[in-house]
C-alpha cells in the first residue's frame, strides 16, 4: 500500500473514520486483532493505537520500532506517519 495522503492528514476526522474502516482489510487484520488483544490484556488506561490500514500490514518490507506512541498517535487511534505532529511529519518526509 502506498501513502497518497499528506503529512499531518490525521488530523481530520474523516481521514479517521476512512481508516478504521479499514481495519479488517486482510493485510492490516492480523495487527488489527493483535491491537485488540493488547487493550483487552492492559485495559482502558493504556492508549494502544491501531497499525495505519494505509501503509504495508502484513506485507510491510520494513518495520520501523519507535520509543512510544505520543499523545497525538493515541489521539488520533492510529500509529502512522500521517499524525498530527511533527515527528510523524518528518518520518513521512524521510520516507
Amino acid at each position: 500500500m502506498e501513502h497518497l495522503e499528506p503529512p499531518k492528514s490525521l488530523g481530520d476526522a474523516e481521514q479517521r473514520r476512512a481508516r478504521t474502516a479499514l481495519l479488517s482489510e486482510p493485510h492490516i487484520q492480523p495487527l488489527t486483532e493483535f491491537v485488540e488483544r493488547m487493550r483487552f490484556t492492559k485495559g482502558p488506561d493504556y492508549g494502544i493505537p491501531y497499525f495505519d490500514p494505509l501503509d504495508g500490514g502484513v506485507d510491510a518490507k520494513a518495520l520501523f520500532l519507535l520509543e512510544a506512541p505520543g499523545p497525538k498517535a493515541i489521539r488520533s487511534g492510529f500509529i502512522s506517519r500521517n499524525n498530527p505532529d511533527e515527528t510523524a511529519k518528518n518520518f513521512y518526509l524521510l520516507n
